[in-house]
């Protein structure tokens, strides 16, 4: 397993599930990971699919939300993050680097 798959893969075995269904989704992501050390995007929109994306939850304490923003190309409201490219450390905070690509269009709650 490369590093960047292999870091991936240590960063899941730590989340603990809140429901049955999470728990289902973090196998799923383990097992994947198993078989492959080829996780990065090659070209839009998904190819290779499935591939690493990262994201970052902006929560609003005050008014008990999180922030999203309008992706361009979906059309869907998304927490801020986006594709890791191949060569990038899964650790690089990709909502942080990202945030004029996800968010140029504000969201209302």
């Amino acid at each position: 397993m490369q590093s960047a798959t292999a870091t991936v893969a240590q960063i899941v075995h730590t989340i603990t599930p809140l429901d049955e269904l999470e728990h289902q989704h973090i196998d799923q992501t383990l097992a994947w990971l198993a078989r492959t050390d080829d996780i990065f995007r090659r070209t839009k929109p998904a190819t290779l699919a499935p591939h690493l994306v990262a994201y970052v939850a902006l929560v609003d304490p005050d008014q008990r939300g999180i922030y999203l923003g309008l992706h361009h190309n979906s059309g869907l409201h998304l927490p801020m993050g986006g594709h890791v490219e191949p060569g990038e450390h899964p650790f690089l905070p990709h909502g942080a680097k990202r945030p004029r690509n996800s968010a140029s269009t504000p969201s209302s709650p």
